[in-house]
């Protein structure tokens, strides 16, 4: 949303630029008593020009120029226009001899774009860097909005994950109240299906936490109470995922 709205300013003081400065400069040269000869394309076979393409390779004329910029084919490039206008009257100084109207005509329009381009340049010039100074701002404040985006999300997951420590410690506080009050003899289905869900579920160094925490060295000779905490720990890893904080949970398993 914010580089959207500073691209919407951006393309807005462009087109203002280009209609009152490049646009208007194009308007005074083609306006001039001079300019009619160079306001169309040559017809090189009607005026018996035999040798014009020879000499001019690329042509070009102000209703081109005209045409191409309410097209908008100049609006990333302004300096694009000049050099179109420039080539204008550089083929027509190229093709006619020093001496003749055409030329002359040519010259003087040339001079005169030239005059009021150095002005428009200078707008163009202002605009690239206020431009380079916006981008720059706006990249910094881009950086600060998602650092602070990634401020809220990291306090959101430190909430869940106080919240899922919270009830760990009172799941585990009930445990560790009845560990040794009442504790169930476990089948060997049972206790088999208990080690497996613990093996595959829970972090291995937790598992050998609560076996070191009741005396037993593997799963195989683990006792009644270090089967029963494993079984809860396990329903809590599966409640609450990755999102457990382990590092806290190991302080309540001795």
């Amino acid at each position: 949303a914010v580089r959207a709205r500073v691209t919407a300013n951006r393309a807005k003081r462009s087109k203002n630029l280009m209609e009152r400065h490049v646009e208007g400069l194009l308007r005074r040269i083609q306006t001039h008593r001079f300019a009619p000869p160079f306001n169309i394309p040559v017809d090189a076979e009607k005026h018996g020009l035999e040798d014009y393409h020879t000499i001019v390779t690329h042509p070009m004329d102000l209703g081109t120029v005209r045409s191409r910029l309410e097209q908008g084919m100049y609006d990333s490039d302004p300096w694009l226009f000049a050099s179109d206008v420039r080539l204008t009257f550089r083929n027509a100084v190229a093709y006619n001899p020093t001496g003749t109207d055409v030329r002359a005509m040519a010259e003087a329009l040339w001079e005169r774009f030239e005059e009021g381009w150095s002005s428009v340049k200078e707008k163009l010039e202002a605009e690239a860097a206020e431009v380079a100074s916006e981008e720059a701002a706006l990249v910094r404040r881009l950086a600060i909005i998602e650092a602070q985006s990634a401020m809220q999300d990291a306090d959101a997951w430190c909430t869940r994950v106080a919240l899922s420590l919270a009830k760990a410690r009172r799941e585990l506080s009930s445990l560790r109240a009845s560990a040794h009050e009442d504790i169930p003899e476990h089948e060997p289905e049972r206790r088999a299906e208990i080690c497996r869900k613990a093996s595959s579920s829970l972090p291995a160094d937790v598992v050998q936490a609560v076996l070191r925490a009741d005396g037993a060295t593997s799963l195989d000779d683990a006792n009644d109470v270090a089967l029963v905490r494993l079984d809860a720990l396990t329903r809590l890893f599966e409640e609450g995922g990755e999102s457990l904080d382990w590092l806290g949970l190991r302080s309540f398993i001795q």
